[in-house]
């Protein structure tokens, strides 16, 4: 045996896991990693749990700044901040609520579990968290789809969930 090598394998791997979490959004790769944690909650017979992420806004930018340039007599319509909370969370709930069907047609008798998750901070960390608080042996997330500026700006849900988990975590291209 190589020296460094550890040929120990973690109470994961020997028993299986038990309960998984899958955070989705509305992108490419979040479906193919919720594929990804069906298909693993159906090979463990673990509980599913699928969970998406709203993060509250205190204030709004407009969506587009250019358009919303100050124009003497126009003004851009933007929502307010509780109704557009409200609707990013309705959004959120809907993407879990259709990751469902998606996660039975995987596997017809999986435990599924629904959550959305709202929070001030950080979507990574609330991911972990979460995770944390129900024990989820492992976490399932998509790669980032956001360029490499915006990333080394903004920083990416996926590396922040792998900086921050206490489990196991798996990224899903």
């Amino acid at each position: 045996m190589k020296q460094g090598k550890s040929t120990r394998r973690s109470a994961s791997s020997r028993k299986g896991f038990k309960r998984i979490l899958v955070a989705v959004d509305d992108s490419k790769s979040s479906r193919q990693a919720l594929e990804t944690a069906a298909r693993l909650a159906e090979k463990n017979n673990a509980e599913l749990i699928v969970t998406s992420v709203v993060q509250s806004s205190t204030y709004l930018y407009p969506p587009d700044p250019i358009a919303a340039a100050p124009t003497p007599g126009i003004t851009t319509p933007m929502l307010p901040v509780p109704l557009f909370n409200r609707e990013a969370s309705k959004a959120a709930a809907k993407l879990v609520e259709k990751a469902v069907p998606r996660s039975k047609a995987k596997a017809a008798h999986l435990k599924i579990r629904r959550k959305v998750l709202k929070t001030e901070t950080s979507v990574a960390k609330s991911i972990t968290q979460y995770a944390a608080n129900q024990r989820a042996d492992l976490i399932v997330v998509g790669t980032s789809s956001v360029g490499s500026l915006k990333r080394l700006v903004l920083g990416s849900v996926s590396s922040g969930v792998v900086n921050n988990a206490t489990t196991s975590v798996l990224v899903v291209r």
